[in-house]
């Protein structure tokens, strides 16, 4: 295990098809890292003609910086480069954490990068094509900076792996599925690990010991909780399963897929491209798949964005009695996400139809949380609820850094 030096500080970094999020934070002597970070800041617009740093120190003015035609490895080592230079005297860089989406049956947990580690996850990059090879490319960059920081992925899989049996095993043959890894993963799992942990904070352990994080974004996916430890979830071997997203399908019939292949005659790139960008809310909608837009068209009386959202809430909430069966009944639910966070009106469409379960939210709490979303967590249930319900930040770079220096100082 490192030995960690004073003055220490972790990196995490979050890459996306076209965004870096970077944080710096300090760790103190025993490891623990402080939740409210040195600095931290977005690449946007990566792979375009310019991108762009936003950078903000605590207490002090954001700054800016542009980079012409940088893809996201450069603009990691970059971006990495310029928190280091925040540092002062007697101050050290000891680790960068790097998300990864996908770690398939190997990577159950934080691991030291390595360059068979970035072999392994370049391997799995055909069950996350739009993620994995981005994250190796990113993991090389940050492995290759001068000097002898450490480097840890941390994969969003990973805090599935306690999943039983009877809830990663997909019903294929068990050879085909054994020979080849065909089962359920489940991904967002640093969001939702972060999430459970401050509901537990807010809760304690058992008010909170049978809960459902809903992490809904563009990417949406449900996890159910049991002290602590995911027992089921809605994504499955790959991103595209489960809940209706921005533009993923989630869960459809295969015979649909074979349907579109042979009756319609699309080759398996075209399946991928209608299930995977041309569906959910967008395809819905015809529209938008962001849910600001769809509910400002929604309340103008576009009834195609009012299907799509309800859509979109019927589906987050048969996953959510889905998950209460899996946990033998339902202490909370919380709400993460851009969409989960920030939209009071799909938290209220899938509350109502959660009723049966005893949920009912206080709409005034719910209508605040929306405007306050982003802080602290807010408890935006009715005081006669049988469920507690949250909105909870998810904040994935602590969780990164967290882990990171869990892996490496043990605390």
């Amino acid at each position: 295990m490192a030995v960690l030096r004073p003055g220490a500080h972790v990196a995490a970094l979050n890459p996306g098809s076209s965004t870096l999020k970077v944080d710096l934070y300090r760790v103190d002597a025993a490891g623990r890292v402080d939740a409210a970070g040195r600095a931290g800041g977005l690449v946007d617009r990566l792979g375009g003609a310019e991108a762009e740093l936003r950078l903000t120190v605590a207490g002090a003015a954001e700054t800016r910086e542009t980079w012409a035609g940088v893809a996201a490895p450069e603009a990691a080592r970059r971006a990495v480069d310029r928190l280091a230079a925040l540092l002062g005297p007697g101050e050290v860089l000891a680790a960068i954490g790097c998300r990864v989406v996908h770690g398939g049956a190997r990577f159950t947990g934080p691991t030291r990068v390595t360059a068979d580690v970035i072999d392994g996850v370049r391997a799995l990059a055909p069950l996350a094509p739009l993620h994995n090879a981005l994250d190796a490319d990113v993991l090389a960059a940050s492995l290759a900076r001068p000097g002898e920081t450490p480097v840890v992925a941390v994969f969003d899989t990973a805090f599935h792996h306690t999943l039983p049996e009877v809830a990663w095993r997909y019903a294929l043959p068990r050879d085909l599925a054994d020979a080849h890894g065909l089962r359920r993963y489940g991904f967002h799992g640093i969001a939702h690990r972060h999430v459970a942990e401050r509901l537990r904070e807010q809760l304690g352990p058992r008010a909170s010991a049978r809960c459902v994080t809903c992490h809904l974004g563009n990417g949406a996916s449900l996890a159910a909780i049991r002290d602590g430890r995911s027992v089921d979830t809605t994504m499955g071997l790959t991103p595209m399963e489960g809940l209706v997203m921005g533009t993923r399908a989630g869960d459809v019939d295969p015979g649909l897929v074979l349907h579109l292949q042979r009756a319609l005659r699309h080759s398996p790139e075209e399946v991928e491209d209608i299930l995977n960008t041309r569906s959910g809310l967008l395809g819905l909608s015809g529209r938008s798949a962001d849910v600001r837009d769809l509910e400002r068209a929604a309340a103008g009386g576009d009834a195609r964005a009012d299907l799509a959202l309800e859509v979109f809430a019927y589906r987050a909430a048969k996953a959510v009695a889905g998950c209460a069966v899996a946990l033998d009944g339902l202490d909370a639910i919380a709400f993460s996400g851009g969409i989960g966070e920030h939209s009071a009106g799909v938290r209220a469409r899938i509350a109502r139809r959660l009723g049966v379960l005893g949920v009912k939210l206080d709409e005034a709490r719910n209508t605040s949380a929306a405007a306050t979303a982003g802080r602290e967590p807010t408890g935006i249930s009715d005081a006669s609820s049988a469920v507690q319900v949250w909105v909870i930040p998810a904040d994935e770079n602590l969780e990164i850094a967290r882990e990171t220096g869990a892996l490496l100082w043990g605390a």
